[in-house]
């Protein structure tokens, strides 16, 4: 019988709490992953059980398989006395702004670097090849691994995930996170299906470069007509700073978002702990309009557990709804 288990790690003592139902288990291909669970405060009524802070560790378990391992983050309570608890892996601490400057440097390289000056351990992390050059100004350091990984993508054309395995930093080619776990109308509860071009939608760019060799600003301009006229001008601006060879970048930001943008959400699939974001999962779904057939990239899983129950609710993109 598979049921959830959390361990608390505080003080040089190890909790195994009563966990209420309902524990949360959700990765991000852009956030940190987190856990929310709640247990009772028995020490408020004077009993002699848990007693644990924020940055104390956590460990949590379903059945026989390690699924989540991070840091107290929040507690919060009411009258109850029902603490509930969010806790994050350690990507939270790269959510920590900082400036690098770098040129000619893989994304697996950086990575490393990274985590040599902020002390964190290491996992896999697969070799990317490509050499990047960037200015990383007063930005998350995930931020930085995810510009440098797309960076990577627009040379090499294959894509990474990044993510934190059991509190080790992992980066894997997303050809080798195959799964077997079939979505299809019987394994999925329901979908939501949306079209917009409300977000990262752009038919025109404008990237300006500030040199500070010469002092002078120029401006790259490319755009769409066609698609301006069907939407109206929906414009991407950045400036950046004189360094490396800028003059494709204008073309690139429209050649990815210079279209209608899709999403599919399924909802209440029966739970795999192997259904991460960064995976690539089988899909076979009728929308109505379109169908969803092949592999799709999980953007966000969102897993609830309880005693015998496992769902997920799975964000996707891949195919037409890059």
């Amino acid at each position: 019988m598979d049921k959830p288990e959390i361990y608390i790690e505080s003080k040089g003592k190890t909790y195994k709490p009563a966990v209420l139902e309902g524990v949360r288990w959700e990765t991000f291909r852009s956030q940190p992953a987190r856990l929310i669970f709640k247990v009772y405060n028995d020490n408020y009524s004077g009993g002699t059980g848990i007693d644990f802070s924020e940055g104390d560790r956590v460990l949590f378990k379903y059945g026989d398989s390690d699924v989540f391992s991070g840091f107290v983050f929040t507690k919060s309570r009411g009258a109850d006395q029902i603490i509930t608890v969010t806790a994050y892996d350690r990507l939270r601490y790269f959510l920590n702004k900082d400036s690098y400057f770098y040129t000619g440097k893989t994304a697996s390289a950086f990575i490393r670097m990274l985590a040599a000056d902020f002390s964190l351990p290491l996992g896999e992390i697969e070799e990317t090849w490509a050499s990047v050059s960037r200015v990383e100004d007063n930005v998350t350091l995930l931020d930085m691994v995810l510009n440098a990984l797309d960076a990577t993508k627009a040379i090499t054309g294959e894509e990474y995930a990044f993510y934190d395995n059991l509190g080790y930093l992992t980066l894997k080619n997303v050809k080798r996170m195959k799964l077997d776990t079939l979505v299809c109308d019987r394994s999925a509860g329901d979908f939501l299906y949306t079209s917009s071009i409300d977000k990262d939608t752009y038919n025109k760019v404008k990237i300006m470069y500030s040199s500070q060799r010469t002092g002078k600003e120029i401006v790259s301009v490319t755009g769409d007509a066609e698609n301006q006229r069907k939407w109206g001008v929906l414009q991407y601006f950045k400036k950046v700073r004189d360094m490396g060879d800028y003059s494709g970048l204008a073309e690139e930001i429209l050649s990815g978002h210079n279209r209608v943008s899709r999403s599919l959400e399924v909802k209440n699939v029966l739970g795999s702990i192997k259904a991460r974001a960064g995976c690539l999962v089988p899909v076979s779904l009728i929308l109505g309009d379109i169908n969803a057939e092949g592999y799709f990239r999980i953007d966000e899983a969102k897993h609830i557990f309880s005693e015998n129950s496992h769902l997920m609710d799975l964000r996707l993109r891949g195919g037409f709804f890059e």
